[in-house]
């Protein structure tokens, strides 16, 4: 099974409809088309949902990716030691740190640089890596697929944060499990994903 986001759509694409799945559109892969989605779905501001039955999906997913311009990025869910975890407000959004990966850079390297140089704090440990996220979005008249890895990281005591302006991080802060309040009305489906399935 994967899943693709298109900023508040979720696309989520296998072989058979998952248990424990609410409220979502059921597509047929006959006649589908990710680009034509994409042009059709990508400006919705309602989160949404929809479930692709396909007979493969790796190989569906393989061709889908070759529609696009391809990218790698990588990031981390930080924690300090009180086991608060370190997010960023984006363009208006709550959001994790990360990045593009640089060429001949191993996604490791690059999601604790990205972390460090966005909120303005050194990794003391990067651990295992977490999950990896498909996300469909445009830049410069273009439609670009990435794919972030998303790795556990922790950082020694509780430092103080400076966000990277230029980055458009308006604010970084240590938020703990039961402040996420905010988060969790006001960031993207990706996003709450992640942390969902990290703060079980």
């Amino acid at each position: 099974m994967y899943r693709i986001y298109l900023n508040e759509v979720r696309l989520i694409v296998a072989k058979e409809l998952p248990s424990g799945l609410e409220n979502y559109q059921v597509l047929e892969e006959k006649g589908f088309s990710l680009p034509d989605f994409f042009q059709e779905k990508c400006s919705g501001s309602l989160p949404q949902t929809y479930m692709l039955v396909v007979a493969n999906a790796t190989t569906f997913f393989k061709k889908a990716r070759q529609q696009f311009k391809y990218i790698e990025a990588a990031g981390g869910l930080v924690y300090n030691n009180e086991g608060a975890c370190l997010f960023i407000y984006r363009r208006d959004k709550w959001d994790l740190p990360k990045g593009k990966i640089d060429s001949g850079e191993l996604p490791i390297e690059a999601a604790k640089r990205e972390v460090e140089e966005e909120c303005g704090v050194v990794v003391m440990e990067v651990n295992e890596l977490l999950a990896e996220t498909y996300h469909l979005y445009s830049l410069k008249k273009k439609v670009v697929f990435k794919k972030t890895y998303w790795y556990a990281m922790a950082v020694s005591g509780k430092p103080d944060l400076i966000p990277q302006a230029e980055e458009d991080i308006t604010e970084a802060c240590w938020l703990s499990k039961n402040q996420l309040d905010e988060v969790q009305s006001n960031s993207y489906p990706l996003i709450l994903d992640l942390i969902n399935e990290q703060f079980k």
